[in-house]
Parts: structure tokens; sequence; C-alpha cells
């Protein structure tokens, strides 16, 4: 009987393996390196990160985005409070800057806002300085794991086909099977989610999160005579649940997402709605890869 594809089953596991922990190990220490948990930059004070910054982190694009609009919104209606005194302490954010074209001239959504050639510029400016303070992944570094992750998929789609292949000409291929099950495993595990927000960014945002408990989403009564700047603080602080507490009438009429989810895309720290889910996933994980396991004899690889 001629073996599956010109390959014997042991000589094709083999080299499978081995390519599979290469890929392992290659998006593991991407991960680990790139994650924050080995310090290669000085540590971030909390305290000297922007209102935006901080939304930023805290479910990214789309509310930093969402703030700046929600700030304006209620200028260009000619109301005063914590809104007002939010855009007076921050005028000269970039960011906040660049969302008051679209707002003030054509009373533009959020969406649309955040498709503006302006807004999205200071977006990937705003990203780029973050991912220098060592607080967020580079965009690079995304597409790179991103690229890594779509070859792991190509690399089990490769392992399927080859058992599909080796049952048809009657080959055992049980090592094979195990071998891309726990690839798979893997692969969802710990790739299909990889968080754009590190270990320090993480650590930042508890540490403003536990001082301001009173801001916290769910405490609502804690709002009752807190300055306007500390209420506009808390919605940059705890993702889009913030704005519903900060801003319940304009959340609802932007349809802005609730319970502390970014719709903007990307694992930020609030995408999860909890500090547990984020911590668990702050790119120390083991490696995620297209294969596992080992060969210890007949019905390797069909």
């Amino acid at each position: 009987m001629e073996p599956t594809w010109g390959i014997e089953g042991a000589d094709f596991l083999g080299w499978y393996l081995s390519i599979g922990l290469l890929l392992a190990a290659t998006i593991f220490l991407v991960r680990l390196f790139t994650g924050g948990l080995i310090p290669v930059r000085p540590k971030v004070d909390p305290h000297t990160l922007l209102p935006l910054d901080l939304a930023y982190l805290s479910g990214g694009p789309f509310h930093a985005v969402a703030i700046s609009h929600w700030v304006w919104t209620d200028h260009k209606a000619g109301r005063h409070g914590e809104e007002a005194e939010f855009l007076r302490a921050n005028r000269l954010d970039p960011l906040l800057q660049a969302v008051a074209g679209p707002v003030l001239n054509s009373t533009a959504s959020i969406r649309e806002c955040l498709l503006d050639p302006a807004v999205s510029f200071q977006l990937r400016s705003r990203h780029q300085q973050l991912a220098g303070r060592g607080l967020l992944r580079s965009r690079g570094v995304m597409g790179f794991l991103r690229i890594l992750k779509w070859v792991a998929i190509g690399f089990l789609a490769l392992g399927v086909a080859r058992i599909v292949a080796g049952m048809i000409n009657g080959r055992d291929t049980a090592y094979l099977v195990g071998a891309v099950i726990a690839g798979v495993f893997l692969l969802f595990v710990l790739a299909v989610k990889i968080p754009t927000i590190t270990h320090p960014g993480i650590k930042a945002l508890r540490e403003l999160r536990r001082e301001n408990q009173d801001l916290r989403p769910g405490r609502k009564a804690g709002y009752d005579g807190v300055r306007p700047a500390r209420v506009a603080l808390g919605a940059a602080l705890f993702g889009t649940a913030g704005l519903w507490i900060a801003a319940p009438a304009y959340a609802s009429a932007m349809g802005i997402p609730a319970a502390g989810t970014a719709a903007g895309g990307g694992m930020y720290y609030g995408d999860s709605g909890s500090s547990s889910a984020s911590s668990s996933s702050s790119g120390s994980s083991s490696c995620s890869s297209g294969s596992s396991g080992g060969c210890g004899g007949g019905g390797c690889g069909g």
C-alpha cells in the first residue's frame, strides 16, 4: 500500500510536530515579550495618564471617541455640567480636538467620527503613544500575532486534510488525530483572543479603579455630590458602563453598549466587563499552536 501523499505516517507526524512546536514557541515568546510581564520599560505612574488615555485603555478607540463625542455634543447643546468641566481641563488633547470637527460641523455619530481621517490619525497616534509606554501592544505586534494565528489555523487544516486522506487510504491516523485535537484546543484557548492591553496597562487601570471605587458602575448612589470632573473620570475609567452611569440619556440615545463592553473591537481592559477576565489574558499564557503530543509507534500520521 502506497503511503499517503508519498510520505510515511511516522515521517509526516515527526515534521508536523516539529513545525507545530516551533510555531507554538514563536507565538508564546511574542506574547510573553510584548505582554509586559518581562519589564523592558520604566514603570508608568497611572496618575500621569490623561483621561482619554484611560478611556482608550479601558475600552479601546470606540470608548475614547465616545467620551469625546459626549463632551462636544453637550457643549454644542449649551449644557454646562461634568462635560463642560472635562472640556476645560482637557481642551488641548489632540484626540478631543479631532472629534470636535465632525461633531460641531455636522453632528456626526460616534461611528462616523471613528471614520473621520483626522480622528483615525489621532487614534493611531494615541495607540502608538500608549504602546511606547508599554501599556498596549503595538499595531505591528498585533498584526504579526494575527498572521501567526492564521498560519496556525492553516497548519491545523493541513493536519485535518492529512487525516482525511489517510483514512481514505486505509491508514491509521490515531496519533495525528490526537495532535490536531490538542492543537485546536490550544489555539482556541490561547490564540483566538489576544489582548491588546499589556500587563502594565492592566495594573495602571486597576490602581486607578481601586482609588476611585465610588465611581464604579453599580454604585450609582456614589455619584451623589461627586465633583463633575470625577464623574467624567469615572466614565473614562470604567468603559462604556461608566458612560451609562455618567450620562445615561446620552448613552441610550447613541446606542452605546452597556456592561463595560467596547464596540470598537480589540481586547482592551473594559471589553470583559470585569478585571478577572482581563487579568487572565495578559499575554503570559502558554503557547498556542497547531500541534501537540508525541509519536510512540505505529499509526502516527496516516
